[in-house]
């Protein structure tokens, strides 16, 4: 009884302790409609973007159906980006096979020349997201890339550093989707500028989720679970900021419930833990929390 009792004081007092071993461990993987009326992102207004909405705006003047159109596509994509000759099938390739011969080129070209793309650069990102040249780049890419770098604040180096991250925001609508994340998480963290584009930068998937399905649930469940105001919910986000990309079922649900369980707290304690180190929600349990304590257990014979 007495060890039991300086155990849980031990960790209570110094939940530090739990994670100071075993470094060589990695973190366990990880796993999106809220709008307010004016956008507080530096001031900018929201029909300025408005204007460019997702669309696909092939070029016309030949039958969809040209062969040679097709052919000569098809050849670009194998032999030029090794696109797999498998996926053509697929319905995202299919579209844009139809686009004006040269089309394909240009805009691959565009992105290169825009994010300072080297060949296998260009190569991964298309090898998974290939729709992304079925989108006009002046209405479209252009203006999304334009909007991030100013509403984020971004240069060129970190905005090639974030499609890189996550080139899927390339395929995302400015207005329906980036727009009003953006407005959220500002809203609801409290962000000013610079702390918005950390969190970004930290973690770029977050502008691929969504608002109502994933971000503002996660968020309810951690500030009901742990009892955080606003500004502690801030603190918690802007120190760990992948918290929001972790899924509350497979990853913060039971690793929070492991902690009451394993060491003996309640919530509030639990709560207190997490304020004090927001890392503890990123390690895995099975593979450094639990072995870093019957770690400690062992050695400080508790």
């Amino acid at each position: 009884m007495m060890k039991t009792r300086i155990e849980i004081k031990c960790f209570c007092c110094f939940p530090w302790l739990l994670f100071v071993v075993g470094s060589a461990f990695q973190p366990s993987s990880y796993h999106a409609s809220h709008r307010a009326n004016f956008s507080p992102l530096i001031g900018i207004q929201r029909h300025h973007y408005r204007q460019h909405r997702s669309s696909w705006k092939p070029l016309f003047g030949r039958p969809l159906t040209d062969a040679s159109i097709i052919a000569s596509n098809k050849n670009y994509l194998i032999e030029t980006l090794g696109f797999p000759e498998d996926k053509m099938l697929h319905p995202r390739t299919t579209k844009i096979l139809t686009l004006e011969i040269g089309v394909l080129e240009e805009r691959v070209n565009w992105l290169k020349e825009r994010l300072k793309l080297n060949d296998n650069e260009i190569k991964k990102i298309l090898s998974n997201h290939i729709n992304t040249l079925g989108f006009n780049i002046e209405d479209n890419i252009k203006p999304k890339l334009d909007y991030l770098q100013q509403v984020v604040n971004l240069d060129d180096k970190s905005l090639r550093k974030l499609i890189l991250a996550a080139p899927s925001i390339l395929a995302c609508s400015t207005e329906d989707n980036i727009e009003p994340k953006l407005e959220y998480l500002q809203e609801k963290l409290l962000l000013d500028e610079k702390s918005l584009q950390k969190i970004i930068m930290t973690a770029p998937s977050i502008l691929t989720m969504s608002t109502e399905d994933n971000l503002e649930p996660k968020l309810e469940y951690l500030q009901q679970k742990l009892n955080l105001d606003g500004k502690s919910m801030r603190k918690i986000i802007l120190t760990n900021s992948k918290i929001l990309t972790f899924s509350t079922e497979d990853n913060l649900e039971p690793k929070l419930d492991w902690l009451l369980q394993r060491l003996n707290l309640d919530d509030a304690a639990v709560s207190k833990m997490i304020q004090q180190l927001p890392t503890v929600l990123g390690y895995s349990i099975s593979d450094k929390m639990e072995p870093t304590l019957l770690w400690l257990q062992k050695r400080l014979d508790l």
